[in-house]
């Protein structure tokens, strides 16, 4: 088996994209490894750059606007349709969320009444009013190359296409990656190792004794061969529906989430499915009476 040496490497080059540059713009020696077969799902469905307004904890929504506030360059250059639209059905729900905001400090205003337009194709959404929050898509399939690139211009080494076949563990210490790329097997010593695999992670580390208290989840996604809203448009309801135009095309989710058995499970909840096409028949009344042309994924 062949052998080399890095001081740091890190697993997953979509979910770690952003370390490896940031640890290579540190001076560290390091080594990025990713299997490049496009299945991760920060891949396939994150066009989303959250402000944190979405999401109810206080703490986690600042995190998330910190990160927003300061954003990468290049990240801000991969931005697409800047700035989200949060309706509300009661003006109850309107006021109530305006007064959580204002204390939280993360920026956001009032939408105009009457400011979204009716789609020739789902018609008229249905709400009470709004707000205009910084929640902006985000081309991630662009950005992620770009950030790859940025990353070997800072003498990080990355190999794609390599396939991680176990972890080297010598005490508690991971002290090397055997991987698997272009028919050869290597062992990638190293002094830290960072594994950034998102839902393929418990199984890795499960094989060398450490069990991670996890739940992974799945979501079933609905693409529309149209941008149906003009930016990011979100329902603060129970339902939670979604919309993310990106490309020509928009991506639709609610809050259904279901267990997945591992980080390649893909199989649709029919029962999902639909409950999402019912929620988004909520949103814009117009689809009660005609079916709109769908492509559900997860």
């Amino acid at each position: 088996m062949h052998q080399e040496d890095t001081e740091v490497a890190v697993l997953g080059l979509s979910t770690g994209a952003a370390i490896v540059p940031e640890l290579a713009r540190r001076g560290v020696k390091v080594t990025g490894l990713d299997r490049a077969d496009g299945l991760a799902s920060t891949l396939n469905n994150q066009r989303w750059k959250h402000s944190g307004l979405l999401y109810g904890r206080q703490d986690l929504a600042q995190k998330l606007w910190d990160a927003y506030a300061h954003l990468h360059p290049l990240e801000r250059r991969h931005l697409r349709n800047i700035g989200g639209h949060f309706l509300v059905r009661t003006h109850e729900d309107l006021d109530a969320y305006e007064a959580l905001w204002r204390d939280w400090g993360i920026p956001f205003g009032r939408l105009a009444p009457n400011v979204l337009r009716p789609h020739r194709t789902v018609g008229n959404p249905v709400y009470a009013g709004g707000f205009l929050t910084f929640d902006s898509v985000i081309d991630f399939p662009a950005l992620l190359p770009a950030l790859h690139a940025h990353a070997m211009r800072l003498g990080a080494r990355l190999l794609t296409g390599a396939t991680v076949t176990r972890l080297v563990r010598n005490g508690e210490t991971v002290t090397g990656v055997v991987y698997a790329k272009d028919g050869h097997e290597m062992l990638l010593h190293c002094k830290h190792c960072i594994v950034a695999m998102g839902g393929w992670a418990p199984e890795m580390l499960r094989a060398i004794g450490v069990q991670l208290p996890v739940q992974r989840w799945k979501s079933n996604i609905l693409t529309v061969d149209t941008e149906i809203v003009p930016r990011i448009t979100v329902w603060l309801d129970a339902a939670g529906v979604t919309l993310v135009p990106y490309a020509g095309r928009t991506l639709i989710a609610d809050k259904r989430c279901y267990p997945a058995t591992d980080g390649n499970d893909r199989t649709l909840v029919p029962e999902a499915v639909e409950g999402l096409i019912a929620d988004l028949a909520d949103c814009f009344p117009r689809l009660r009476q005609r079916r709109l042309a769908v492509r559900p994924h997860t």
